[in-house]
This record gives structure tokens, C-alpha cells and sequence, in this order.
């Protein structure tokens, strides 16, 4: 440059300036040498791990045989901790003791003393009508024994039921619940991802500033000198905000999960409101973000 117009102080802070320049610029180091992309190798073992896991689960499951299974479990259950038989027997016997104490108070003497009065005691007819009470009462042992059977067959048979919809029901919610914890594993992989690329972009951005840095503080000294010329620069140095991938992505999953819970408590629990509202909450998430 000819500094032959140029008064000396101007030439010698110039001259200075461009010294300390070339020295920031000899120091600066590549911010790329080790820089490395994020591996997702690892996170997307794990997620495939998840998904495997809940696959072999789920054929794991015979669903042919799984509702007799249920129910023959459901059998075993009610049988065992709520049966039938002593019950039924202990009603057959009060009602015969009741029966029997009727007939030796109130039937056979009102019985007996008919036959004295036509003084058919000691006849055939006396033994065949006593015969025929004892015949009555054991009927009506009988027919009560009967219906309190039947009666407790019907019982058991909706006891069974109930337990084995219930037992149906603990067991598609273990598999819900199962499903459920694959799907968070693999947001929370999906965001790690994303989150972690965004940390190596934000890093590599953050590295670059730095080693711009020693030039970047002489950039308003530079503008003084390059006015000699009528040559200046307005621009600062850039300093990069990043991606917004995982605040996008984190907004979207917090959005769709609550959105999900939302949708299902207005539908009763379906799980169509149940999707409705994470597409929904997703969007909005999304957008929020």
C-alpha cells in the first residue's frame, strides 16, 4: 500500500494493526480437525431393541388359545376361593331339618290322630300314609336341592365370566402397557438423536466463532483503518443460533402426549380420540415450539 499521502500515524497504526491481524489469523485453528457428525448407531440399536423386545412379546402370545386359557384360569380361581358344594349342602340340610321338624310336630300327629279317629291305626292305610309323607318331604328336599343347584351353577357360570373379562382385560392392558413403554423408548431415542445432532451443529458453530474470534475483535479497528480507502464493512461477525430440530421435536412429543390424553378423556378412553388428540397436540406442539 502507498502510505506516501497518508499521515504517519495512520501508516503506522495500519501497519501495527495488520501485524496483530495476520497474527490472530496465523493462530486461528481449524475448528473441523476433530469435529465428528453425531453417531446415531448406538440410539438406534437401542430403539430397534425396544421394538424387538415388544415384537417377540407379542408373538410370544398364542391368541387362539389365550381366552381358553383365561378362562380355564378363571374356572380355577372362582372353584377355588369361592366353590359351591358346601354351600348347596348345608341349605339342603337346614331345609330337610326344617321339613323334618314340621312333619314330627305339626303333620304326623294331626295324621295320626285322623287315623285314630277312624280307628284305622292298625290298618294298611295308616303305614301307606306315613309312607307318603316321608315320600312328600323327600320331594321337596329334593326339589329345593334342585333349585338351590341350579341357582348356584348359574352364579358360578356369571362369576366366571366376570373374572375372565376382567383377567382378559389385566392382560390387554399389560400389553398396552408393554406398547406404551416401546413407543416413549422411541421418542426419547428419536429426540436423543435429534438433540444431539443439534449439540454437534451448536458445537461445530460455537468452534468456528472461536476460532474466528482473534479476527472477529479487530473487525471495528479494521473499519477505521480501511477508511483510508473509503472501503468499510458493516457486518459483525455471525454467532449461529443452532437448529431448532429438537425444539421442534421435543414441542411435538410433549404436544402429542398430552394432546393423546386429552382426546382419550373426552372419548370415554377410545382409542381413536386417544390418536385424534396426539395428532392434534402435535401439530400444536410444533408449532409452538
Amino acid at each position: 500500500m502507498d502510505y506516501n499521502n497518508v499521515p504517519a500515524y495512520l501508516s503506522t497504526a495500519h501497519t501495527t494493526q495488520i501485524g496483530y491481524l495476520d497474527t490472530a489469523i496465523q493462530a486461528a485453528v481449524n475448528p473441523y480437525t476433530d469435529l465428528l457428525a453425531y453417531d446415531p448407531d448406538n440410539d438406534l440399536s437401542e430403539m430397534a431393541a425396544e421394538v424387538l423386545s415388544f415384537k417377540g412379546y407379542a408373538n410370544q402370545v398364542d391368541w387362539e388359545a389365550m381366552y381358553p386359557r383365561i378362562y380355564a384360569l378363571a374356572t380355577s380361581l372362582v372353584d377355588t376361593y369361592v366353590g359351591g358344594g358346601t354351600y348347596v349342602s348345608a341349605k339342603a340340610a337346614a331345609h330337610a331339618a326344617i321339613l323334618d321338624t314340621d312333619l314330627a310336630a305339626k303333620v304326623y300327629p294331626k295324621f295320626e290322630a285322623g287315623m285314630r279317629d277312624i280307628n284305622a291305626v292298625m290298618t294298611s292305610a295308616f303305614a301307606i300314609g306315613r309312607a307318603i309323607l316321608s315320600l312328600d318331604r323327600n320331594d321337596k328336599v329334593d326339589r329345593f336341592t334342585a333349585d338351590i343347584e341350579l341357582q348356584t351353577a348359574r352364579d358360578r357360570n356369571t362369576m366366571i365370566n366376570q373374572v375372565a373379562s376382567e383377567l382378559l382385560r389385566i392382560f390387554l392392558q399389560r400389553t398396552e402397557f408393554q406398547r406404551a413403554i416401546a413407543a416413549i423408548c422411541l421418542d426419547y431415542g428419536r429426540l436423543k438423536i435429534a438433540a444431539k445432532g443439534d449439540e454437534a451443529t451448536e458445537q461445530k458453530s460455537i468452534d468456528a466463532d472461536e476460532a474466528k474470534w482473534g479476527m472477529a475483535k479487530y473487525q471495528y479497528m479494521a473499519n477505521m483503518l480501511a477508511a483510508l480507502n473509503g472501503g468499510v464493512s458493516s457486518g459483525a461477525m455471525p454467532v449461529s443460533e443452532g437448529s431448532k430440530t429438537s425444539r421442534v421435536l421435543g414441542g411435538a412429543l410433549s404436544g402429542a402426549s398430552a394432546g393423546a390424553m386429552i382426546g382419550a378423556a373426552i372419548t370415554g378412553g377410545s382409542q381413536e380420540g386417544g390418536g385424534y388428540g396426539a395428532i392434534i397436540g402435535g401439530l400444536a406442539g410444533a408449532l409452538l415450539a
